[in-house]
């Protein structure tokens, strides 16, 4: 919410002074919608706000989504500044997107607590016992496969002899995968991607505030080991 606050103050600053723009290069009693000056003020100060957002996004990765925020009100504030003829029409805009995103904010904040009622650490917690089962899952799969390479001749699907225009090369025909190449590959794809999707939930989790055992060096330490467990796996 401050960030949205912030960048309506900034939304309203570069639309009144693409505005300003607009009356003071618009020649006396010209009827034209599009003024080039404007145009250019509010691509500028677009510009700005794009740089700015992503240098700060960078820098402090803990207000990626305040930012994230910031950037969206900016970006549709600049797009449509170029139509507007006077301060007024500008205020009002900014007003409409205000009470678009506080109205947003205020439906996801009544559906977080009283609809569905489930912090960021239980859904990391979840998907941690989730990661767990996905390692027993994983190996339990690559022992199957090894096993399985004891009763199968992979030289058997080898044709030796095909004739070819540069001389005689073999032609190797490779034989369908198995059931148990394919539940290791699956493993591993679903292994991955639960990882994946842990490391983006983890920073949400670590923002909360919580009682419990686990603060947030303990929750960014599990996920080290279970990185640790993944990558040789």
């Amino acid at each position: 919410m401050i960030a949205i606050a912030i960048g309506s103050a900034i939304a309203m600053l570069g639309t009144w002074s693409g505005v300003q723009a607009r009356l003071h290069t618009t020649p006396p009693g010209s009827t034209m919608l599009y003024n080039s000056s404007q145009a250019a003020v509010c691509g500028i100060w677009l510009f700005f706000n794009i740089y700015f957002a992503n240098v700060m996004r960078a820098k402090f990765p803990t207000l990626q989504l305040p930012v994230i925020m910031y950037s969206i009100f900016t970006n549709v504030a600049y797009t449509y500044a170029p139509s507007f003829g006077t301060t007024a029409e500008c205020e009002s805009f900014v007003k409409l997107l205000l009470k678009v995103f506080f109205t947003a904010f205020a439906l996801s904040a009544g559906v977080s607590l009283f609809v569905f009622p489930v912090s960021s650490r239980t859904v990391v917690f979840k998907e941690m016992s989730g990661y767990i089962m996905g390692i027993q899952s994983a190996v339990k799969s690559q022992r199957l496969y090894l096993e399985s390479l004891e009763r199968t001749d992979m030289f058997s699907d080898i044709i030796e002899g095909e004739e070819e225009d540069a001389g005689t090369n073999p032609r190797i025909i490779h034989p369908h995968a198995s059931p148990e190449s394919k539940a290791l590959k699956g493993a591993i794809a679903s292994l991955t991607a639960l990882h994946g999707k842990l490391n983006g939930d983890l920073p949400f989790a670590k923002q909360e505030f919580a009682y419990g055992k686990l603060d947030c060096r303990d929750l960014a330490q599990i996920v080290s080991l279970f990185r640790g467990i993944l990558i040789p796996l």
